[in-house]
C-alpha cells in the first residue's frame, strides 16, 4: 500500500513538473540549444531502434488482419511513440535553465555528483540484502532477436535525460519556493523528505524495508540535496548517470545473449559522453547565478 502511494505521489510530482516546464517554454524561460540536441538525439537513437527492432515486430502480426494494415499501424505508432517521448523528454531538459537560480560558473564538483551517485547506489544495494529478500532483476533478453543485438533501444537512454530533468526541475522549484532557502525553509525540508521517501519506499514489499528505507532514503536524499544538487544543478547529469550505467553494469556482465556486452558498452559510453557533455561543455548555463 505505501509503494502505491509513494508511485502515485511521484507520478503527480512529475506531472506537476511537466506543466511547469512547458509554461516555462511559453514565457521564453527555456534553452533551445539543450531541447534541440536532447531531442534529435533521442529521436535519431529512437528511429534506428525501431528499425533495428523490425524482425521481433514482424514476428508478432497475426492472421486476423490484413498484413499491411498491421505494418502501417505498426510503424507509425513505433515512431509516434519515439517522437512523442523525445519531445516530452527535450521539454523538460530544455526547461532547465528555468530552474536555475544558484549554478556559479566554477567548475563542476564531479567528485561530489559521484559520491552521491554511489552512497544512493550502496544505500539501495544493501536495502535488497534485508529480509524479506527482493527478487533478482533479470537481464531482459528482447534484444536477442533484432537485426543487431548489441544495439540496445532507447529505454535507458530516455529514462536518464528524463531522470536528469526531473530531479533538475525539483531541485529548481524548492529553491524558488524557498525563495533560495531563505524563506519556508521548513516546509522545504519537509517536501524533499516527502519525496525522498515515495522513491526509496516503491517497490518494496515488507513494512520493515519500507519503514527503514524510507527513513534513511529520506534523510540520504535531504543531505544530498543540502550539501550538493542545490549549489550545482547541472551534478544530476552525472547522478542520473551513475544510475544508469550501474544498470548497464549488470547486463554486461550477465551477459544474456550474444551482444548484450557490447550493447551495455555502448550506451554506457553514450550516457557517460551525455553527462560529460551537459555538465561540462552546455553553454546553457554559462554565466548564470
Amino acid at each position: 500500500m505505501a509503494s502505491a502511494i509513494g508511485g502515485g505521489c511521484l507520478i503527480l510530482v512529475i506531472i506537476a513538473i511537466t506543466i511547469y516546464a512547458i509554461i516555462s517554454w511559453s514565457r521564453g524561460l527555456f534553452s533551445f540549444s539543450i531541447f534541440a540536441k536532447v531531442g534529435v538525439g533521442l529521436c535519431v537513437w529512437g528511429y534506428v531502434s525501431v528499425i533495428n527492432s523490425w524482425p521481433g515486430a514482424y514476428f508478432n502480426f497475426t492472421t486476423t488482419y490484413p498484413l499491411s494494415t498491421q505494418i502501417i499501424m505498426k510503424i507509425t505508432g513505433a515512431l509516434f511513440l519515439v517522437s512523442l517521448s523525445a519531445f516530452v523528454v527535450a521539454v523538460l531538459s530544455g526547461a532547465a535553465l528555468s530552474w536555475n537560480s544558484r549554478i556559479s560558473t566554477d567548475k563542476v564538483d564531479w567528485i561530489l555528483g559521484l559520491s552521491i551517485a554511489f552512497a544512493w547506489q550502496g544505500f539501495s544495494g544493501v536495502m535488497s540484502l534485508l529480509p524479506p529478500e527482493s527478487l533478482p532483476e533479470w537481464p531482459t533478453f528482447f534484444n536477442a532477436a533484432n537485426y543487431f543485438s548489441w544495439w540496445t533501444g532507447n529505454l535507458s537512454l530516455v529514462g536518464y535525460f528524463f531522470g536528469s530533468s526531473i530531479l533538475m526541475a525539483f531541485i529548481g522549484i524548492t529553491s524558488k519556493f524557498t525563495e533560495n532557502w531563505k524563506k519556508r525553509v521548513s516546509l522545504g525540508y519537509i517536501a524533499l523528505m516527502a519525496v525522498g521517501f515515495c522513491v526509496q519506499v516503491v517497490g518494496h514489499d515488507s513494512f520493515e524495508k519500507i519503514a527503514i528505507s524510507g527513513v534513511i532514503g529520506a534523510l540520504l536524499f535531504l543531505f544530498s540535496f543540502l550539501m550538493v544538487l542545490r549549489s550545482d544543478m547541472r551534478l544530476s547529469w552525472i547522478v542520473l548517470g551513475v544510475f544508469q550505467i550501474s544498470e548497464l553494469i549488470r547486463d554486461a556482465i550477465t551477459n544474456p545473449f550474444d551482444g548484450a556486452f557490447m550493447g551495455s558498452v555502448l550506451l554506457g559510453l553514450v550516457i557517460a559522453i551525455s553527462a560529460f557533455w551537459f555538465s561540462f561543455k552546455e553553454q546553457s548555463f554559462t554565466g548564470k547565478s
